[in-house]
């Protein structure tokens, strides 16, 4: 017999309904659903507690994507539309105001090149030059003080005349010219030794203490006391400029240029021979 429509549907609703009820009846599915169900609730619990906590494993950090889809967008309205018969002095709607000419400054001025650094030595040197007053000379004043005297005896042309040699005489001398005659007076000349002394420079430091260190070690090795051992030695400070500053010269002596040279010759010699550091230049006082 074959069931009709409505018999089959039956038979499958009371089918269904059998299998459910079986289902619930046995008690350790109904603990193991239970027992799920409580365990899902505290997990969305714990997860609605910790906002912060994520899935990346400890020590990564992570990485932000960027965006899905492009970056740029092109312009829907007036897509022909360049401007390019405008210029950036030019607004692009119309106004009726005038256009203004506007006057931009030029470009940034070029800095000033920075001179060359000269070197130490060369700037020591023109620092220490000291221009030296010129005194006159003393036959020019004696002669002036023996024209001066003039007798008072004689004719007022001779006295013209003596007066207009006299003139020539003071002219021709400033002039460097050789004058011989019988009315000028010849003095021998004396050879006066030249005033200028010298010193001997033995090192540049940056301190006061570190030249008399510098001083102390030189002065104390056996083979350049016999040079030094009357020496006097003097700190002095001079400023070699802005690139390198202001420094303490160590120097000694006072000499003749030529007895300065030969000195600090020996000196270096010396120094050489025992493999000393020693730096020796002459330098005027």
């Amino acid at each position: 017999m074959q069931q009709s429509k409505w018999d089959q549907e039956r038979y499958s609703q009371d089918k269904s309904t059998i299998t459910f009820k079986v289902f619930l009846s046995n008690p350790l599915l109904r603990y193991g659903i239970c027992l799920c169900m409580i365990l899902g609730i505290l997990l969305g619990l714990w997860q609605l507690s910790n906002p912060g906590a994520d899935h990346t494993p400890a020590g990564l950090i992570p990485v932000i994507k960027p965006l899905e889809g492009p970056t740029k967008i092109r312009p829907t309205t007036n897509p022909k539309d360049t401007h390019e018969d405008k210029t950036i002095y030019q607004k692009l709607s119309d106004t009726k105001e005038p256009q203004r000419v506007e006057n931009l400054l030029g470009g940034p001025e070029e800095p000033i090149a920075r001179p060359l650094s000269l070197p130490e030595e060369f700037i020591g040197e023109f620092l220490e030059e000291k221009t030296e007053i010129t005194l006159p000379d003393s036959k020019a004043t004696k002669s002036k003080s023996d024209v001066s005297v003039i007798q008072t005896t004689k004719d007022p042309k001779e006295i013209s005349n003596d007066l207009a040699k006299e003139t020539d005489l003071e002219g021709a001398k400033s002039a460097n010219v050789a004058i011989s005659g019988s009315h000028v007076k010849t003095s021998p000349e004396k050879n006066t030794p030249s005033q200028e002394r010298y010193c001997l420079q033995l090192g540049t430091l940056k301190t006061e203490e570190q030249a008399k260190l510098e001083w102390k070690r030189l002065s104390s090795r056996q083979v350049l006391k016999s040079y030094l051992q009357a020496l006097k030695p003097e700190f002095k400070k001079v400023d070699l400029g802005n690139d390198t500053g202001v420094r303490i010269r160590l120097i000694a002596g006072s000499f003749t240029k030529k007895e300065a040279q030969n000195l600090c010759q020996e000196l270096k010699k010396v120094s050489a021979k025992h493999n000393i550091t020693l730096g020796c230049r002459v330098k005027k006082r």
